[in-house]
């Protein structure tokens, strides 16, 4: 039936979109540019957290986009704070605010940050066997740095999901390790939002969702094919009341013939 036919197709459209790009980023991202290093003034460049500073005359690439979003794009967990006076400089791009350390926020590179679009929108961390909503306040900038306005830090890579203390503390990671975790980032399907995991731990989790979603287009294959047996069924059942109709017809058409005829 039609319905049917539409939901199977519906699923199926489902399933090629979560194997393939889910987002409006170029498909490929390459380098914008270079930009050399400068050498931070006396009392620059805030080094808490870790953080790298840029080094004279050094190259460091820029980028205006992210890396296209699919089933399995890399993406690295990095540490950062949005506290006034921390390592991540300025309030906030979304809110012009500063954020608590104890704060699950996070800032995305330029492409992922998309022009603000993305602003205060949560996204789901996991790894460590845990997960965390944390939202989107600031931008990790690819584009641009060494320079007083990014506290004399180099660009941002373009696959940065840049984490307060507080998503690294729900995730359960020992101190000594925080700062770089390798994660993996998909969209959601029914709820658009950035969904990003810990590669290693949450793969298999992440591939047995898809195959609930292919288990569930098998099983609406099956049901259309039941139905379609069942719109069979109905199409014999019409077609024999039609006949039986038809038969009726004809015996009061000759009733109603032999009345009228001279006795």
């Amino acid at each position: 039936m039609k319905v049917s036919n539409s939901i199977a197709s519906f699923v199926l459209l489902l399933i090629l979109i979560s194997k393939n790009c889910l987002c409006s980023e170029a498909q490929q991202c390459r380098p914008s540019g270079r930009i050399m290093g400068k050498k931070p003034p006396p009392g620059e460049c805030n080094k808490e957290n870790d953080s790298d500073c840029c080094v004279q005359g050094k190259a460091y690439t820029t980028y205006k986009c992210s890396p296209a979003v699919s089933r399995h794009t890399k993406a690295e967990l990095t540490l950062n704070s949005f506290e006034k006076g921390g390592d991540g400089g300025g309030p906030s791009e979304c809110d012009n605010q500063y954020h608590s350390d104890d704060t699950p926020v996070v800032a995305l590179s330029t492409g992922w940050f998309n022009d603000r679009s993305r602003c205060l929108h949560n996204i789901t961390i996991s790894g460590n066997g845990k997960s965390v909503v944390a939202m989107v306040v600031d931008e990790c900038d690819s584009t641009m740095g060494c320079d007083e306005d990014h506290d004399y830090q180099p660009p941002c890579s373009n696959n940065i999901v840049d984490a307060s203390k507080a998503v690294w503390k729900a995730l359960g990671v020992p101190h000594n390790q925080w700062g770089g975790l390798e994660i993996t980032c998909s969209y959601q399907l029914v709820r658009p939002a950035l969904l990003c995991r810990s590669s290693m731990a949450d793969a298999e989790p992440f591939d047995a969702s898809l195959d609930r979603l292919e288990a569930a287009m098998a099983n609406l294959t099956a049901v259309d094919s039941d139905l379609h047996a069942s719109h069979l069924h109905l199409d014999t059942l019409h077609a024999s009341m039609l006949f039986k109709l038809d038969l009726i017809s004809l015996k009061l058409d000759t009733l109603i013939s032999r009345q009228r005829s001279p006795s």
